[in-house]
């Protein structure tokens, strides 16, 4: 649910909790109760204080350069810290085209203000392809979404 609730929402800060009737629950409820508590208390680090990168679904972009063609994928940080470094790779059609790095992406009050742009320039033939970008590592961060995918026709040159 936290992972969806990121994913759909992600500029929406919040916690979820647990109400309990101390005076009525039973021992094995009271266990049941603690475990389920700390898993909250562990996923609301994981997801909103510590630094957590995404690819989202509109973070990647294809536009053209002359006769090169650059794919930019954008990589936020929806969580409370500023990340460690993060690397993404960039695949056409399934092979390898190109890895980048940063050396952070800053925390941020949403998407659009912490995020870092990754480039890769790329020569590329007239016809369908599917372009895809993966975090590869992500420091000191929760990876939300891993990899974005689009698929795009390319043009053949202008005459």
């Amino acid at each position: 649910m936290i992972r969806f609730m990121r994913r759909k929402y992600p500029e929406m800060r919040g916690i979820a909790w647990f109400n309990v009737d101390f005076e009525n629950r039973g021992e094995e409820q009271m266990r049941s109760y603690v475990r389920a508590a700390s898993g909250a208390d562990r996923l609301f680090y994981e997801y909103y204080l510590m630094a957590c990168v995404t690819l989202m679904p509109e973070s990647l972009w294809i536009t053209r350069d002359g006769d090169s063609w650059i794919v930019t994928a954008a990589v936020s940080n929806i969580g409370g810290m500023d990340s460690g470094p993060v690397s993404v790779e960039f695949l056409v059609d399934g092979t390898i085209a190109g890895r980048e790095s940063a050396s952070l992406i800053p925390a941020g009050p949403d998407r659009i203000e912490n995020r870092v742009f990754f480039r890769e320039a790329l020569a590329l033939r007239e016809g369908l392809h599917q372009f895809e970008v993966r975090i590869l590592s992500a420091t000191r961060s929760t990876v939300l979404d891993a990899s974005v995918t689009c698929a795009r026709y390319i043009p053949g040159k202008e005459r």
